[in-house]
C-alpha cells in the first residue's frame, strides 16, 4: 500500500519538475524577444513624436543643405539641438542605447546589432518636399 503512494508521489514530483523546466526555458526565450520589442516600441514612439511635432518636421525638411559629407551633418545636428529633437530622443531611449538620426540613408559606422526604423516626414502635407528619416539604435 505504501509503495503505491510513493510511486504516485514520485510521478507528481517528476511532472512538476518537467513543467518548471519548460517554464524556465520559455521564460528565457521571451526575455530576448521583449528586449527587441521594447527597443522597437521606443523607436516607433520617437519617430511618431517627430512626425507629429510641427517644429521637428520643419527642422528635418529644411535641414538638408547638400548631399555631401560632414558639413551637412554638422548643420543638421545643430538644427536638431535647436529644435529639441536631440533631447526628445535622449529622454525616450534608455541610457544603455546609443543612436544616430539621419535624413536619408547614412553610414552608422558601428559593428554591433543595429535596430533601424524609418518614417517619411513632410513639413506641410500639401507640398512634395518630404524626407525619409532613419533612426539607428544599438547597445553601447
Amino acid at each position: 500500500m505504501k509503495k503505491g503512494y510513493l510511486m504516485t508521489l514520485e510521478a507528481i514530483i517528476a511532472v512538476v519538475i518537467i513543467f518548471l523546466f519548460i517554464y524556465s526555458v520559455m521564460n528565457v526565450s521571451q526575455r530576448g524577444i521583449s528586449k527587441e520589442e521594447n527597443v522597437k516600441e521606443k523607436m516607433d514612439f520617437i519617430l511618431k513624436g517627430i512626425s507629429l511635432n510641427e517644429e521637428y518636421r520643419e527642422c528635418i525638411v529644411k535641414g538638408r543643405v547638400d548631399k555631401t559629407g560632414k558639413e551637412c551633418e554638422k548643420q543638421i545636428s545643430e538644427k536638431f539641438v535647436k529644435a529639441g529633437i536631440k533631447e526628445f530622443i535622449e529622454e525616450t531611449l534608455p541610457d544603455v542605447y546609443d543612436y544616430k538620426l539621419c535624413i536619408g540613408n547614412c553610414d552608422v559606422g558601428v559593428e554591433k546589432n543595429i535596430y533601424v526604423s524609418s518614417i517619411f516626414v513632410s513639413a506641410v502635407l500639401d507640398e512634395k518636399n518630404e524626407r525619409e528619416v532613419y533612426l539607428y539604435v544599438w547597445e553601447r
